[in-house]
Parts: C-alpha cells; structure tokens; sequence
C-alpha cells in the first residue's frame, strides 16, 4: 500500500467516524431545505403536473418530484399531516424579503490620457 492510499483511507475513516459521532449527538447532517412542502404537496393533491408546481412554487422541478416521492413514502407507512397548518407555519418561517432601493451613483468618468 502507497502512503498516498493510507493517508486517504485515515482521512476517510476520520470523516465517516465525525459524521457518526455527529449523527449520534442529533445534529442535522446537510443543508437546510427551503423548498414550500406543504404548497407542493397541496398543489399535487389538485392534480397540477411537476411542471406546473415547479412555476408556481417557485422551485426545480427536481425538489418538486423529491417532495412528492417523501410524501408517498410517508403515506404508505400511514403519516398524515394537515396541509393547511403546514403551509400557515411555513408563511410564517419565511421572511419576506424587502426591496432596497438603493441611490443612483452614476458610473465614474473615464480617465483622458493627453499626449504631447
């Protein structure tokens, strides 16, 4: 064995014991997801196409199939949510952001070069 390969297989063991030892203390491995569950989720129970929730939640059409697939999943093992409390609690976490107006600075004059 090269110590390029031991120095990776150490590195490797170290990174997958921190996840565990992270994983065992509650801490959420991963990004925070942003995407309107309950819209999507309410919008699909109408019968809207992936397409047509992506537009109007504002979201991949990925994130919408992934919401789906987990609400499938959640109702074969009999886990029922109320959509409406979902949605009002996730109006209520997003903050709308404020538009800036920010002062008209016009563009800075270019620098003549004279040459005698």
């Amino acid at each position: 064995m090269h110590k390029a390969q031991l120095e990776r297989d150490l590195i490797k063991e170290r990174v997958v014991n921190g996840l565990r030892a992270a994983k065992e203390r509650g801490v959420r491995i991963g990004r925070r997801k942003t995407r309107p569950s309950a819209l999507i989720r309410r919008l699909r129970s109408k019968g809207l196409t992936y397409k047509q929730i992506s537009e109007l939640a504002n979201c991949s059409q990925g994130s919408v199939s992934l919401e789906i697939k987990e609400w499938e999943e959640e109702k074969a093992k009999g886990i029922e949510k109320n959509l409406d409390d979902e949605i009002s609690n996730e109006l209520l976490e997003k903050p709308k952001p404020e538009k800036q107006e920010q002062a008209f600075e016009p563009p800075p004059l270019p620098i003549q070069v004279v040459r005698f």
